[in-house]
């Protein structure tokens, strides 16, 4: 899920899609177990990093994610992919 968040009532919005997937069918299957492979990357130097959850357990924030072989960073700059190759 990606969303950009500018405000307190962006992050709200944010937060209302997360409680949604939570509660839907999509992570109603999900052993708690795997809601710690679920995390939050802040973007942007403006970025105000709000907090987020699912359910009763707060995200965790990374720098660095990588997923299906793609390496982002959250200040997006290529020299950290670079350094690993």
């Amino acid at each position: 899920m990606v969303a950009k968040v500018n405000s307190r009532h962006d992050r709200g919005l944010l937060q209302s899609d997360l409680e949604q997937l939570m509660h839907g069918q999509t992570l109603g299957r999900f052993h708690s177990t795997h809601l710690n492979a679920i995390n939050i990357m802040h973007i942007g130097r403006m970025n105000q990093e709000f907090q987020y959850s699912l359910g009763n357990q707060n995200l965790e924030t990374v720098t660095e994610q990588t997923d299906l072989v793609v390496q982002l960073t959250a200040d997006l700059k290529p020299s950290t992919r670079c350094q690993k190759a």
